[in-house]
């Protein structure tokens, strides 16, 4: 199982204190980068060291090649780590994946950061990591991931998911455009 969260008692490899908004792909993946903290200065000397036209390519093209995969690899496997114990992310991860025929948790939560779901999903990690880290549980869920942790009955993790306006909106959006492609 992946373990390369950061040790510290807080969400430091995802930046969950940023709004996500966008209207076009250019503005998605510039949300995306930077909740991800992806290095674009970094990223952007590796294209040219790669692609010695680089600045000849068109501006989509080199905004699409502005991605750190082995970054984003690590970030999402962080966030599962940080949801999988919990039901109602195991519930949004499988609806997800189902669009692929898949009930990969990983392929799941891929689809919920694609361009369709980010800013929905955004705002369920937001609200999610804020109370983890109100409710003091991030080192306990860094360290036994696979369980809630004991100082969170589950009646507090049930009460967090039945008021959790945008996992309820996210859901919900899943589930109708499941149905819409699956009547």
């Amino acid at each position: 199982m992946h373990t390369g969260i950061d040790s510290s008692p807080n969400i430091s490899f995802y930046n969950y204190k940023i709004p996500v908004r966008y209207s076009n792909t250019t503005e998605y993946r510039n949300c995306f980068r930077q909740v991800f903290f992806i290095d674009i200065d970094q990223i952007l000397v590796e294209m040219k060291n790669k692609y010695q036209n680089f600045d000849t390519f068109d501006s989509e093209t080199k905004d699409e090649l502005l991605f750190d995969e082995s970054k984003v690899d690590k970030v999402m496997g962080d966030i599962l780590i940080m949801t999988m114990f919990a039901e109602p992310f195991r519930e949004l991860y499988k609806i997800a994946a189902g669009f692929v025929i898949s009930e990969v948790f990983d392929i799941g939560l891929a689809i919920l950061m694609s361009y369709d779901y980010f800013q929905e999903f955004h705002l369920v990690l937001c609200e999610w990591f804020e109370w983890c880290e109100a409710n003091k549980m991030i080192e306990s869920i860094q360290s036994c991931p696979e369980r809630c942790p004991s100082h969170i009955s589950s009646s507090d993790l049930s009460r967090f998911f039945e008021n959790s306006i945008p996992m309820k909106n996210l859901r919900e959006k899943l589930v109708r455009v499941r149905t819409r492609a699956h009547p």
